[in-house]
């Protein structure tokens, strides 16, 4: 067991091929802010090479702090799998994030972990991959319907997305709803808009979506 009590929690500085296995780091950042549960850095003419933050509870003092933080400084910080952890916060704070700084990192992978709180993605990175993560949905899918009036041209679906995805797929599954039409998207919504209003029916426009952040 890890615990820590103001400051960060774990710091790994130019230690390469590390594991932060099934720990439990909390409470840290009482009297800091801005420090994390993890701080791992390359930096001073060392690259540090295959991190492991697997099975650990992370929960921070204040809102004022993180969970995780990469650095890459001026050297590289290369292939770190972050999964399986919990990251919790208490008394309403909105502090876990995950954060890459001055870039320099490459081959991230951030899944499989459960999110209770705000989450800050990855800031910089080269092959980063965030997915399947419990709090944090970053990629959906669903069928929607809906009835056209001969007037509406803009139908929308709430993507229940993390943020603006990136990568968005309407197709129609009716013959009514597979008329000429652009497909745009923020961070809430999918927007089908047709350049001419659809026919009149009921339950005449149906698609499938895919979305991904």
């Amino acid at each position: 067991m890890c615990l820590s009590y103001g400051g960060n929690g774990i710091y790994l500085d130019r230690c390469p091929h590390s594991r932060i296995i099934a720990c439990t780091i909390e409470d840290f950042g009482a009297s800091i802010a801005g420090d994390v549960g993890i701080y791992v850095r390359a930096a001073q003419g060392v690259d540090v090479d295959s991190i492991i933050i697997a099975n650990n509870y992370i929960s921070p003092a204040d809102a004022d702090s993180g969970a995780i933080r990469l650095v890459g400084d001026t050297n590289y910080l290369r292939n770190v799998l972050i999964q399986g952890n919990t990251i919790d916060v208490k008394g309403g704070y909105t502090a876990p994030y995950i954060l890459t700084e001055w870039g320099n990192i490459e081959n991230a992978v951030f899944k499989n972990n459960a999110i209770y709180g705000d989450f800050t993605n990855f800031s910089d990175g080269v092959n980063v991959i965030v997915k399947n993560n419990i709090g944090y949905t970053t990629e959906n899918s669903g069928t929607a319907t809906f009835s056209g009036d001969g007037t509406t041209t803009q139908f929308s679906i709430a993507h229940g997305l993390v943020s603006t995805p990136t990568k968005v797929l309407v197709t129609p599954m009716t013959a009514d709803a597979a008329a000429d039409f652009y497909v745009t998207a923020d961070d809430t919504n999918i927007y089908i808009n047709y350049k001419s209003a659809p026919p009149s029916g009921t339950d005449n426009l149906k698609f499938s979506w895919y979305a991904e952040v």
